[in-house]
């Protein structure tokens, strides 16, 4: 996955992929977590992310507790 963010070049390392956002709850699901330059992306200004589908979120859930 890939996302052009020419004005947020700095800080979106490590954040978290969202989709399904719900702007009531602000609740999603998170598929990601952003690499940045040089280590998820070309450019400055291009971050991305591996897609982290159910073989990284039902190990996480465990873990954590949440089932």
């Amino acid at each position: 996955m890939r996302i052009d963010c020419p004005d947020r070049t700095g800080g979106t390392s490590g954040s978290p992929w969202v989709t399904d956002l719900d702007p009531t709850t602000r609740t999603g699901a998170v598929v990601g977590v952003i690499g940045g330059y040089r280590e998820g992306g070309d450019t400055a200004d291009t971050s991305s992310s591996s897609y982290s589908g159910d073989r990284v979120r039902v190990p996480y859930q465990r873990a954590s507790g949440g089932g």
